[in-house]
């Protein structure tokens, strides 16, 4: 006679029938939820090593008097995986910090999307029924990123194994927690104790940095336009050949996301620098640039109109302001909110403008700069005053006409 827990259908059975009934269609075995992290973590890997294999191998092909060899190949895509993680490098004896942040968006990218798979075929429907995911992901690529570096040891481009198992850990787990934030209701445990002023801050303050970046994407495509004939020359003068064309092409999209901070800086005031050059709208000694196309879009000398662009900050702000104004409550409220969106502002553009400066090679070009600290003060007093500002005066037609709406 079959007792309760031998049937299928009984709420009461092992862990095994537990976990089918918690996420249907998702391993019933350990051994198969084992395999779903195995996934999780190494995929990434696997796909991103062999993609940048693959591209490493064509810019051998392609260049004229390379050797396309398999040791070449995988020497080279070593180094490019962990620059993508942002793991410093140190080339022919010069440190080389300023890393391109467009591999990076995509490796984060890709291990958010198989962190969140995995959760969803896990069945993690909480944040501690996500954790195995994001220990797997992030002790897996640590790991990985601290054997890369030190097999990278002796050739040309090196690493720290330290700062490689940290900054490839920390990423990936950042990633991951990205990926598994809806599913397993990260997001929503975070944010289950924050108001609905809380809320709506965060949620302005993520507008308005993508705003912000945008801008200074409009920015960076309205000067590159105006000084296309001076990219074309440099594209010519400094590629040629198909393999060197292509090679210069690749590498000025990889470095776009730093660019675009560096103009959203510009936007904002405080500008940025190489070298002994520094550009932005209030302080500006400009100087020789690196020849990369997309960087002639940088002026080659101080205009005053350039504090033009300032008022696009303030349209940020202005921004915030007005998806506050409909809060109700006092006029505190709506500050706190506005205060909320502007540390959220600073703070992501504290970590893009750190990210996306550092050494080049001890040249005349060495540092890349983007004043973070700065940045992020300047960012927060914008948003905050102007928002404040706005809010206070929309909100005051609001009660003047309630039917405005």
């Amino acid at each position: 006679m079959a007792t309760l827990t031998d049937r299928p259908d009984s709420p009461v059975g092992s862990a095994d029938d537990r976990a089918d009934h918690t996420a249907p269609g998702g391993p019933a075995t350990r051994a198969g939820r084992a395999w779903v992290l195995a996934l999780a973590a190494g995929g990434p890997i696997a796909v991103s090593f062999a993609a940048m294999s693959a591209l490493m191998a064509l810019v051998f092909a392609l260049t004229p008097g390379a050797t396309l060899s398999l040791p070449g190949v995988f020497g080279a895509a070593g180094p490019a995986w962990l620059a993508a993680f942002h793991v410093p490098l140190t080339v022919l004896g010069q440190r080389l910090g300023a890393l391109p942040l467009l591999p990076t968006v995509l490796m984060i990218a890709l291990v958010a999307r198989t962190s969140s798979d995995a959760a969803g075929r896990l069945g993690a429907s909480t944040p501690a029924g996500a954790r195995p995911v994001l220990v797997a992901v992030a002790v897996t690529h640590a790991v990985f990123g601290a054997v890369l570096a030190a097999a990278s040891s002796g050739v040309t481009a090196q690493a720290s194994p330290v700062v490689a198992f940290f900054a490839c850990g920390v990423l990936a787990g950042l990633a991951a927690t990205i990926g598994t934030a809806r599913p397993a209701g990260l997001l929503r445990a975070a944010l289950a104790r924050a108001d609905e002023v809380t809320r709506l801050g965060l949620r302005a303050g993520v507008v308005a940095a993508i705003a912000l970046l945008g801008v200074g994407a409009l920015v960076l495509a309205a000067s590159l336009a105006g000084s296309w004939p001076t990219a074309a020359a440099m594209f010519r003068r400094e590629a040629p050949g198909f393999g060197a064309g292509l090679g210069m092409l690749l590498l000025s999209v990889a470095y776009l996301p730093n660019v675009v901070v560096g103009v959203s800086s510009f936007v904002a005031g405080p500008g940025f620098s190489m070298g002994a050059a520094t550009f932005g709208p209030l302080v500006s000694h400009p100087g020789p640039v690196p020849a990369l196309p997309i960087l002639a879009a940088v002026p080659a000398e101080a205009h005053r109109w350039s504090m033009v662009l300032l008022l696009l900050s303030a349209g940020v702000g202005v921004l915030v302001g007005w998806m506050v104004r409909g809060l109700p409550g006092s006029m505190l409220a709506r500050c706190r909110a506005v205060g909320v969106a502007a540390v959220v502002v600073g703070l992501i553009f504290l970590v893009l403008a750190g990210m996306s400066g550092g050494a080049l090679g001890g040249g005349r070009f060495d540092p890349v700069t983007v004043p973070a600290g700065l940045l992020a003060v300047s960012l927060f007093v914008w948003v905050a005053v102007v928002g404040s500002g706005v809010a206070w005066v929309t909100r005051g037609r609001l009660v003047d006409h309630p039917n405005s709406e």
